[in-house]
């Protein structure tokens, strides 16, 4: 097994640093389409990796290949951190973006393509396969806010309720990504609701000059001494 840390300098502050005891928690990532927002979800991908874990990715806006190609150029390191998990099948890429007529150069090991972005069903069946033959597992749905406008409103309840019951038994990690302006604010107030822990991101001007802030607004079972007010993200 890979024993190699990669040296990340985009960004100052992760995930896993910010937020205390991951084991058997859901969290909700909302915030704008942003560079360092980006770096975050990846960085957290990667940690998981380099733990010796597994990260399972849905994705809905970018195929298996693409996703694979973006983590690869995050930096030199992460390459080989990520080319070492896609042969031990410890990248795990539910694709539901290709079906549209995409098509995927070579057979990757460890991608599931599913035939739609509406099935739900499918979906939570595949993720109950990866994680039970995976313990160590961090679970990404990027973007959940995509997830839920093509299905009904109950149903996306169900998956969510579902998905968090089985991170919390299984001591698992879960990271659901909202972008704004996608999820109408019922849907996204009750998937608060359904999570241990809401991250924000969002975009400032300050003085002329665009500056990114981040905050927990909650998390549940946790006393936050940092991060509970706006904090630049640098």
């Amino acid at each position: 097994m890979l024993k190699y840390r990669y040296k990340l300098v985009s960004i100052s502050l992760t995930l896993d640093e910010i937020l205390p005891r991951l084991a058997g928690k859901t969290v909700a990532l909302f915030g704008d389409l942003s560079g360092k927002r980006n770096i975050l979800i990846k960085q957290f991908i990667l940690d998981g990796l380099q733990s010796e874990g597994t990260s399972c990715i849905v994705t809905l806006t970018s195929s298996a290949g693409d996703l694979i190609d973006e983590l690869n150029n995050f930096s030199a390191d992460a390459s080989i951190l990520v080319n070492d998990a896609i042969l031990n099948e410890r990248l795990q890429i539910i694709d539901m973006y290709s079906f549209r007529g995409i098509k995927e150069q070579d057979i990757i090991p460890g991608v599931h393509m599913l035939p739609s972005a509406n099935e739900l069903t499918l979906l939570s069946i595949t993720l109950n396969k990866i994680s039970k033959s995976y313990p160590k597992s961090r679970i990404i749905i990027w973007p959940f806010s995509l997830l839920s406008i093509y299905t009904r409103e109950q149903d996306i309840v169900n998956f969510t309720q579902t998905i968090a019951a089985r991170i919390v038994d299984r001591k698992q990690a879960g990271l659901l990504i909202g972008d704004t302006g996608v999820m109408n604010s019922r849907v996204k107030a009750i998937l608060e609701s359904l999570v241990d822990c809401v991250i924000e991101t969002r975009k400032e001007e300050i003085e002329g000059q665009s500056q990114e802030e981040i905050r927990i607004k909650f998390f549940r079972g946790a006393e936050l001494k940092k991060f509970d007010v706006w904090t630049p993200l640098t």
